[in-house]
C-alpha cells in the first residue's frame, strides 16, 4: 500500500585548471668529492569537485606552492665517508585539505559571518564534509644523511629529518570529531560556537622528528660461507592525526630495534636466517581515524606489529 516517492538532485559543474610552471637548479662542484646546490621550484595541483550533493564547498581551488631548497653532497675519506644535507622551504599559496565546513545561518549575516567561511550553497546542513584549498602554509625541514664504510666489514649509516609546520593563513572549520561540542545540540543559529580557526596549527601527520640508524658486520668463514649482522634503530616522534591538536589524535613517539643474522653457504645456494622485529616490542601508532558524533566520537587506530621472531630458510636454484 502506499505511493513510492524518490528525489534526485545533481550538480552540473565544470572546471578547468592550467598552470605554467617552472625549475631554477643551480651546482657548484667545490672539489671533485665535493658539490653544493640551490634550487627553486614551483607546483601545481588542479582543483576538483567535492561529490555530496548538500556540500557547501561543491569545488574546490588548485593547490599551489614555491619550493626552496639548499643542499650539500660529498664523498669524504676516500670516498669511505658519504655525507648528504639538504634544507627546505615548502611555501603553499593554498593547500588541499578535508575539512567539516562551518554552515552559517542565513540570519547571521553580520559580523558572525565575517568569522566562518559563508557559502550560498550553505542552506541543508548546519555542516559539511569536504576538500578545500586552506589559503596557505608553510613547510620548512632539515635532511641528513650518512654512510660510512668504517672497515672491510663494518658499514653504519642514518638519516634524520626535522620538520616545522604550520598554516599561514585564517582557515575556520568545525571538528566534528570533537566530543566537548556535541553537534546535536546546535543549531544553524550558533554552529559559529563550533567553529575555529587553524591557523598558525601545524599540518596534521607529520611528525617534527624521525631518524633511523642501523650497521651491519661480514663474517668470511671461507668455505664455511660468511655470516652478516644487521641491526636498524629507528624513532618517529609525536603525530597528530588531526589539525586541531586534539590530545585525543596524538600518536605518541615510539621507537623500534631491528636484529637479524644471515648465513649463506660458500656456492651461495643455501641461506638461513635469524630475526628479531620490534626486540622492545613497543606498539607504535601508525594511524588514528577519527569518529564524529553519529560515530560516538569513536577513535581506532593502526598500529604496528608487536615483537615478531623467527627463522628463514632459502634455497637458490641456479
Amino acid at each position: 500500500e502506499g505511493v513510492p516517492i524518490t528525489f534526485g538532485g545533481y550538480r552540473q559543474l565544470e572546471r578547468t585548471d592550467s598552470k605554467v610552471t617552472w625549475r631554477l637548479n643551480l651546482d657548484y662542484q667545490v672539489s671533485d668529492d665535493t658539490m653544493v646546490y640551490a634550487s627553486a621550484t614551483t607546483g601545481f595541483r588542479g582543483g576538483g569537485f567535492n561529490l555530496s550533493f548538500f556540500s557547501q564547498t561543491p569545488e574546490f581551488e588548485p593547490e599551489e606552492l614555491t619550493a626552496y631548497e639548499i643542499g650539500y653532497k660529498s664523498q669524504l675519506l676516500d670516498n669511505t665517508l658519504q655525507l648528504n644535507a639538504s634544507a627546505y622551504v615548502y611555501a603553499y599559496d593554498s593547500i588541499h585539505t578535508s575539512t567539516e565546513e562551518a554552515c552559517p545561518a542565513a540570519s547571521d549575516a553580520s559580523d558572525s559571518a565575517n568569522q566562518v567561511r559563508a557559502n550560498s550553497a550553505c542552506s541543508v546542513s548546519t555542516s559539511t564534509t569536504s576538500i578545500q584549498a586552506a589559503p596557505g602554509a608553510d613547510v620548512a625541514g632539515l635532511e641528513l644523511e650518512v654512510l660510512w664504510l668504517a672497515t672491510d666489514a663494518l658499514t653504519v649509516g642514518g638519516n634524520m629529518s626535522l620538520t616545522d609546520t604550520e598554516y599561514t593563513g585564517s582557515f575556520i572549520v568545525i571538528d566534528g570529531a570533537d566530543p566537548s561540542i556535541p553537534g546535536a545540540i546546535y543549531t544553524s543559529e550558533n554552529n559559529f560556537d563550533r567553529a575555529q580557526d587553524i591557523n598558525g596549527l601545524s599540518l596534521p601527520q607529520i611528525p617534527e622528528m624521525k631518524y633511523s640508524l642501523y650497521a651491519s658486520y661480514a663474517l668470511d668463514f671461507g668455505d664455511a660461507g660468511s655470516v652478516d649482522l644487521l641491526s636498524t634503530y629507528s624513532y618517529i616522534d609525536d603525530v597528530y592525526f588531526a589539525a586541531f591538536q586534539d590530545p585525543l589524535d596524538l600518536a605518541p613517539a615510539y621507537d623500534r630495534l631491528d636484529l637479524r643474522a644471515t648465513w649463506m653457504s660458500r656456492s651461495e645456494a643455501w641461506q638461513v636466517s635469524a630475526f628479531v622485529n620490534n626486540v622492545q616490542n613497543e606498539i607504535g601508532i601508525r594511524q588514528i581515524q577519527r569518529g564524529t558524533e553519529s560515530e560516538g566520537f569513536r577513535r581506532s587506530a593502526q598500529v604496528t606489529e608487536p615483537r615478531v621472531y623467527g627463522v628463514e630458510l632459502a634455497y637458490n636454484l641456479r
